[in-house]
């Protein structure tokens, strides 16, 4: 598997909720960055302009584990079980909570409940902004607490991606796989491949990126990527290292740019377009 040494992050400067600078989730409309900063268990969100002011709402705050963007109309957010229409000023409480959101079609959302036998997860749609709901894929091989992220592939409306504790949960429109150590995904220092954070690239087919995380252990091993949908994987930390921890990633594909919530703060990455990242 390629190793590439040569990617550079930078830092964006946040402010502090509950003390803490940690960025959890992160993403991007219209020039804005929006993010979750705080502690482990307590972040409020936060929204950057272009010229780096920052805005906090701590009238919603929690532990928060999901973050879309409407692609077509930035005004709707999602943060978990919670929707706005307006950016922020105002916020409904849905059914259940949103873990992605499609281009194709437009505005689709995505949720994950429980399935019938406990080992499994059961995938629901809305195609209304979450007001009524309807079963896609039921019996999915992995417990719904051990999914950190849903991801469905821009260019091919049968695949998925599945971020786990053990790997990437690939779905063919068929069946299974997981893809692990075996395929690039390098196990940690404590032998672990949890995944914690999922992106796959609409401006390229079979890009996908990964972060990495080791919840009460320490430091986990950085920033993956793969070329071929996730058959294979290595590793783009570069001058982060080895020892890092990531809580979610954002790719910006107009601006060519990769953002990392991680225990260090908000790091970005400048793609390189011509090559893989």
């Amino acid at each position: 598997f390629r190793q590439r040494d040569d990617h550079y992050f930078h830092q964006i400067v946040t402010p502090r909720y509950k003390k803490a600078m940690s960025a959890h989730l992160v993403g991007r409309a219209e020039g804005k960055v929006i993010a979750t900063i705080g502690t482990w268990g307590d972040q409020c969100i936060g929204m950057r302009e272009s010229d780096g002011r920052w805005t906090l709402f701590p009238m919603i705050h929690g532990k928060f584990k999901y973050l879309n963007i409407h692609p077509k109309d930035p005004n709707i957010i999602y943060i978990d079980r919670f929707r706005t229409r307006d950016k922020g000023r105002a916020w409904t409480r849905l059914k259940r909570s949103v873990s992605a959101i499609s281009e194709k079609p437009i505005g689709r959302i995505y949720a994950l409940e429980s399935g019938v036998n406990e080992n499994t997860t059961n995938i629901f749609v809305s195609d209304d902004d979450g007001e009524s709901w309807r079963l896609l894929l039921d019996s999915v091989p992995v417990v719904v607490n051990k999914i950190n992220k849903l991801v469905l592939d821009p260019h091919d409306a049968d695949r998925i991606y599945l971020a786990t504790h053990k790997g990437v949960l690939l779905y063919d429109g068929k069946s299974w796989a997981l893809k692990d150590n075996k395929h690039g995904l390098a196990r940690d220092q404590f032998g672990l491949m949890y995944v914690s954070a999922l992106v796959a690239d609409p401006s390229r087919q079979g890009h996908l990126i990964a972060g990495k995380a080791a919840p009460g252990r320490g430091m986990s091993n950085g920033v993956f990527a793969s070329d071929d949908g996730g058959e294979r994987w290595y590793s783009i930390s570069g001058n982060l290292g080895d020892s890092l921890y990531v809580w979610s990633l954002f790719l910006d594909t107009w601006d060519g740019v990769i953002y990392a919530g991680t225990d260090r703060g908000l790091m970005k990455l400048d793609l390189d377009t011509k090559g893989c990242c």
